[in-house]
C-alpha cells in the first residue's frame, strides 16, 4: 500500500484501509502514459506531485528496468562514479553490474538549496555539470529508463561523461542501461 505518498509513523499510525481501487487506477494511468511518452508524462506527474503518482511512475518503470536487466542487478559489483561541475556535490552516481552490461543510478540531493519553492530541479538548473562513465566500452550507448531517452555522452579527459541537463531533463533522477553493440 505505499505505492502513492504515506506519510504515517510505524504502528499504530500505519494501520488504516488500503485504497488497492485507486492504487491500481493511478498504475494504470502511469502505464498508459509510459507507453505513449514516458518523458512527458514524467514530467506532467512531477508537476503535480502531491497525489503521489509520480511514486508510483518511478516505482512502475524502475521495476521494468530491473526485470530487464537482471544480471546487473544480481551482481555484487559497485562502480562510484564522480561528477564534476557547479553542482556537482548536489549528485550521487554509482554504476551496478559488468561493464557492457550496467545500470547507472544517478540521483540529485540537497534541492532546497538548489531550487526555490521546493520544485524538483530538472533540466538547465543542472547547468555545466557532468558525471564520469567509468571504463566506458567502444560503442557503448546509453538509454534512460524512466523517460525511455537516449543519451549521448561526452568526451572529457580521455573518458565519457553525461551531461546532468541531458539526464534530469525531466526527472532529478534517472536509470541509465549501458549496451553495447
Amino acid at each position: 500500500g505505499d505505492e502513492l505518498w504515506d506519510f504515517s509513523f510505524t504502528d499504530p499510525d500505519n494501520r488504516r484501509p488500503v485504497d488497492f481501487e485507486r492504487r491500481a487506477s493511478t498504475l494504470a494511468a502511469v502505464r498508459r502514459g509510459a507507453e505513449i511518452d514516458a518523458a512527458a508524462t514524467a514530467r506532467g506527474l512531477l508537476a503535480k506531485p502531491a497525489d503521489g503518482a509520480i511514486k508510483t511512475f518511478v516505482l512502475h518503470r524502475a521495476l521494468a528496468t530491473r526485470a530487464f536487466c537482471s544480471d546487473a542487478f544480481a551482481s555484487t559489483r559497485y562502480t562510484p562514479c564522480v561528477a564534476r561541475g557547479p553542482r556537482a556535490r548536489h549528485v550521487v552516481a554509482f554504476a551496478r553490474g559488468e561493464v557492457g552490461r550496467r545500470v547507472f543510478v544517478v540521483t540529485g540531493r540537497l534541492f532546497a538549496e538548489m531550487t526555490e519553492g521546493g520544485r524538483a530541479p530538472v533540466g538547465d538548473a543542472w547547468r555545466d555539470t557532468a558525471f564520469a562513465l567509468p571504463d566506458s566500452p567502444p560503442r557503448a550507448r546509453y538509454r534512460e529508463t524512466l523517460t525511455g531517452r537516449a543519451l549521448v555522452p561526452t568526451a572529457h579527459d580521455g573518458g565519457w561523461e553525461l551531461a546532468l541537463p541531458q539526464v534530469f531533463e525531466a526527472l532529478p533522477l534517472a536509470l541509465i542501461v549501458e549496451e553495447v553493440s
